[in-house]
């Protein structure tokens, strides 16, 4: 690990720290990449907030975003009997 690395992560923890202060962490979880398959996904958190306005905003915050990287703000769609 690089004293760079090192850092961004701290920025993490921080910023997980701030989201969970501000109440409206409902769940989320860091996620295995896998760079033969592309994937982007890296990690997501669950936020409830009342509107999208107040998500994209806690969002705007998030280290990645800040250093250039891709974060998006997608609503939970709520279906009868499925697991929230």
């Amino acid at each position: 690990a690089t004293e760079a690395g090192a850092a961004y992560w701290s920025l993490w923890m921080e910023y997980s720290a701030d989201l969970a202060a501000s109440g409206a962490v409902r769940g989320g979880a860091p996620l295995m990449i896998n760079a033969q398959d592309g994937a982007a996904l890296s990690g997501y958190f669950i936020l409830e907030t009342a509107t999208h306005a107040e998500a994209e905003a806690l969002a705007a915050s998030a280290p990645a975003a800040l250093r250039g990287g891709h974060v998006v703000v997608v609503p939970h769609l709520a279906v009868p009997g499925m697991s929230n």
